[in-house]
Parts: C-alpha cells; structure tokens; sequence
C-alpha cells in the first residue's frame, strides 16, 4: 500500500512540472520559440507617426512595417501591415511588447495578401504611465530555413 502511495505522489509530481513547463512555453513570445536567425535592432529614425518604417536584411530584400491610425491610439483597432520585397515568408507576425514593463502578450500573426503583402488587426491596452515606449517585432519565418525579426519602436500617449 506504501508504495501505491509513492507511486501516486510521484506520478503527481510529474504532472504538475509537466503543467508548468506548458504553461512556461505557452507564456513566451511566439518569436523567441522560432530557430535562430537574422535579429535587426530598432532604426532611431524611425517615426511609425509619420510613415511604414522599413528595414534592410543584410542578406537582401526588405521590411516595411506600419501602423494605422498614424496617431496609435489605445484601446483602439490598429491596423498592422508588412510589405516584404525581396523575401520569401511562410509566415508573418507582430509582437508588441512595452519597454521597461510588461504589458502581456500581444502577438498577432498576420494574413497573407499576396505579392509579399500581410496585414492584420490589433490593440493596445492602456498603461498607467502617460507616455508608454513600445517595441513591435516583426518575424518573418521561411519555415525551417530562415527567421527574421525586425524590431521598430514607438511611443503612445494618454
């Protein structure tokens, strides 16, 4: 009966570690659970308030990304576009992260329009800061081959 007892406690035991390294895995940003690759830092001169910003992948092509309304209200839909010259992409995402807090997970993966062009619909929450820095990272995966992340930085006001 004792080892009935055991038994029982270590098949607990392991499921419960078990739990917690699927919830580890579920809680980390899709992009970082992609293969290694190209990893572009954020341009200083990029302003998503003014226009797409685009980015050039050292092994050639581009990355354009934008943001609309230009404003980038929160709480409010905002429209996510890439544009990808010269790249071939299996699949397209957006994580938005917040510089200096976290504000949870945002990852949109974006539809495919055709002739390298994604888009899709997302939100930002509400921060208790009046002026909140954020990061959008772009990842453009070629299947096994090739992952690419550019990064672009924007801040948001209330």
């Amino acid at each position: 009966m004792r080892g009935s007892y055991l038994a029982l406690a270590v098949g607990a035991i392991a499921g419960i570690a078990a739990l917690l390294a699927w919830w580890s895995w579920s809680e980390t940003p899709r992009s970082s659970r992609l293969r290694p690759g190209v990893d572009l830092s954020p341009d200083s001169a990029c302003d998503l308030r003014a226009a797409p910003c685009v980015s050039v992948v050292p092994s050639g092509g581009t990355i354009a990304f934008g943001i609309q309304p230009r404003a980038i209200p929160l709480i409010e839909p905002l429209a996510l576009s890439v544009v990808l010259a010269g790249i071939d992409a299996t699949t397209v995402g957006v994580d938005i992260v917040g510089i200096g807090m976290n504000m949870g997970a945002n990852h949109k993966r974006l539809k495919s329009f055709g002739e390298g062009r994604y888009s899709g619909v997302t939100s930002l929450p509400v921060c208790i800061r009046r002026a909140m820095e954020w990061e959008a990272r772009v990842t453009v995966s070629n299947g096994v081959k090739s992952r690419t992340i550019a990064r672009y930085r924007f801040i948001t006001t209330h």
